[in-house]
């Protein structure tokens, strides 16, 4: 082969390309990351069908470009991931917690922590039709109002966040106003949104010439998908071939092939759900499993690839499962052989142990979540008790007055001096047995305001205790750690099998314990640790420890004599962050308090407690250097 090694090399990668180009050329017209303004119209419905209204429990900075807001809505906590990074912004309801993953704490995170973490989400909206502009709104009790604003648009992406009164607090990316060809966007500056683009709207707004200027589409040169994304807001180029191939049947066709009923019709089946709801989203999975593509609405995909349209029940399910998958160009041997080997994981020697566990976790989890859900919708509407009870009392009261075959009592508000009262009647029951059938209808209704929110309360509360099972079984060292964890599911009632046999095992380690300056640090090591730490070992001054907002060891300073210095507090907080659920992180928040202002929760669980006060203090989630455990 002639040639130097450099150009030998370029023309092998440039055969590699083509051939994986070509390999998808069928397919390439869907792409796998277009979050667009109709993508962008069904995830607002989609979030405020699950987050709105909802309270933020925590502001996380995911990556240099993406933000995490744990949201509890709609009595399930959520996490809605907005990133946006320059090749792929979209934003979704994650699975799993946010966790952290930018390099240090930017100036945005700080004023969200201040403003939205702690607040009311009240609103959620795209504010300018056809564009890539989310809005959600906050209301803090201290602060008031404020809107974050998530701009999907390429390059220029960004996450802004605003007064009510449109001020700029501060964004991700700063642009300042001697950036040539660019919108400002610094903090103090009022907040203006991208310039409208004028173009065609996808629905017909009325407009008199909507029509003919629909009809430059099909006039222009090139093909029918460039001509849709030049001519019509909010399309992008994946939706754009997703039109020509309805309008034409063919996702390459020219602009001239398209008739303008059949545009039109292509439009309307793609942006109708804007004003209807009736969303259709899903993705595209490959012959070999991947997941390239998502979107609001059905694909088309070839037969003779053995892809298949695959619906899914929410927008946020089909984003989170084509990220997962996201198709990467394969490498040859020579570029395996090459490649720098992933690192080492430390070997478990509990894993089959720890994965059975988990299984049982997951039973459990599952459990409660289908609980839960059975909850939904069931909360009777306010008042509704009431106004049964007054349909009877009148139906009692007014029966002399009903004739045969009557099909409707009405009571005038000069009878009722207040508002009228309307009761259907049921010819084949008398008056007597209808106001009792009311009056026990009334009962249950009553019966289930107590019931359902109390019972939703203590499911949560199982999802928590859950949650700290599951920290449990991550930090286990040992077999009688991880069978504890088993045994507390059991104990707990949180399994639907028998109770397992007593196990063998020797009991797990007591609490971890340190010394300093004279002080006892204890560490608990699982849910049951945690509670005889809490509740049995401490005395009221110690202090009491615990990672705010995630589950963790609960942490108990004794100090003989004294009060504990700042640097054992900070040790200790070092303790209760890293043996958490936010291990390794640059930073975590730890609350801080006395024994005396705790309490155990209503119907809680082992290691659960109620904080009357409490400190925050702020600290690295890594084990302070040259601290050593006390053994025996």
């Amino acid at each position: 082969m002639n040639g130097s090694p450099a150009r030998m090399h370029n023309n092998l990668t440039r055969e590699r390309f083509t051939f994986w180009r070509r390999a998808h050329a069928r397919l390439w017209y869907i792409s796998p990351m277009h979050f667009d303004a109709l993508c962008l119209a069904c995830m607002v419905d989609e979030l405020n069908a699950t987050l709105c209204p909802g309270r933020v429990q925590q502001v996380v900075q995911t990556g240099a470009r993406s933000l995490g807001l744990e949201i509890y809505g709609h009595g399930a906590r959520h996490t809605l991931l907005l990133d946006v990074t320059a090749d792929f912004p979209m934003g979704y309801v994650a699975a799993g917690k946010a966790r952290r993953g930018g390099p240090t704490d930017t100036p945005l995170l700080l004023l969200l922590r201040k403003y939205v973490r702690d607040a009311g989400l009240v609103a959620v909206r795209q504010p300018i039709a056809y564009e890539r502009l989310l809005e959600l709104e906050f209301t803090n009790k201290e602060h008031g109002t404020t809107v974050l604003v998530a701009e999907f648009i390429g390059r220029a992406a960004n996450i802004i966040l605003r007064r009510a009164n449109g001020m700029i607090l501060d964004c991700l990316l700063r642009v300042p106003a001697n950036v040539a060809g660019a919108r400002a966007v610094m903090p103090g500056r009022p907040y203006t949104p991208p310039p409208a683009q004028g173009k065609i709207s996808p629905l017909d707004d009325g407009a008199p010439d909507y029509y003919e200027r629909l009809a430059a589409v099909p006039a222009f040169e090139g093909p029918l998908w460039k001509a849709l994304v030049a001519h019509i807001a909010g399309v992008s180029p994946a939706q754009a071939r997703a039109m020509a191939q309805r309008a034409t049947g063919t996702a390459e066709a020219p602009a001239h092939a398209a008739l303008l009923p059949a545009l039109v019709d292509a439009l309307q089946s793609l942006w109708l759900p804007t004003r209807t709801g009736a969303w259709s989203p899903g993705c595209l999975v490959q012959a070999d499993g991947r997941v390239t593509a998502y979107a609001p609405y059905a694909m088309y995909a070839q037969p003779d690839t053995g892809a298949r349209w695959q619906p899914q029940p929410t927008l946020s399910a089909a984003i989170a499962a084509t990220v997962a998958t996201r198709a990467v160009p394969l490498m040859d041997a020579a570029e395996q052989r090459d490649a720098p080997a992933a690192p080492a994981r430390p070997r478990d020697d509990y894993a089959v142990a720890r994965a059975a566990v988990a299984a049982n976790v997951r039973t459990a989890r599952a459990r409660v979540q289908r609980q839960l859900a059975a909850l939904a919708g069931d909360d009777p509407a306010p008042g509704a008790a009431a106004a049964l009870r007054t349909q009877a009392t009148w139906l009692l009261a007014l029966q002399h007055r009903i004739a045969p075959d009557q099909a409707v009592l009405e009571v005038s508000a000069e009878e009722t001096g207040a508002e009228p009262v309307v009761v259907p009647l049921d010819a084949a029951r008398t008056p007597v047995q209808q106001a009792e059938a009311l009056f026990k209808r009334a009962g249950k209704l009553e019966r289930a305001a107590l019931f359902i929110p109390a019972r939703r309360a203590h499911l949560q509360n199982d999802l928590d205790y859950i949650d700290q099972l599951e920290a449990d079984l991550t930090q286990a060292q040992s077999q009688p750690e991880i069978a504890a964890v088993r045994q507390a599911l059991h104990a707990a009632g949180l399994l639907p099998t028998a109770k397992p046999k007593a196990e063998r095992a020797a009991p797990p380690a007591g609490p971890r314990r340190y010394t300093l300056e004279g002080c006892t640090i204890w560490v608990g090591r699982n849910a049951q640790q945690n509670d005889k730490l809490t509740f049995t070992t401490a005395k009221p001054d110690d202090y009491w420890l615990h990672v705010r907002g995630a589950p963790g060891s609960h942490v108990l300073v004794h100090c003989v004599q004294g009060e504990p210095s700042a640097a054992v507090l900070e040790t200790a907080a070092r303790l209760a962050a890293h043996f958490s659920t936010h291990s390794g992180e640059r930073a975590a928040d730890v609350i801080v308090t006395q024994r005396r202002h705790l309490a155990r929760p209503p119907d809680g669980r082992p290691g659960q407690v109620h904080v009357r006060q409490e400190s925050v203090l702020r600290v690295a989630a890594t084990l302070p250097e040259g601290l050593h455990e006390q053994m025996g």
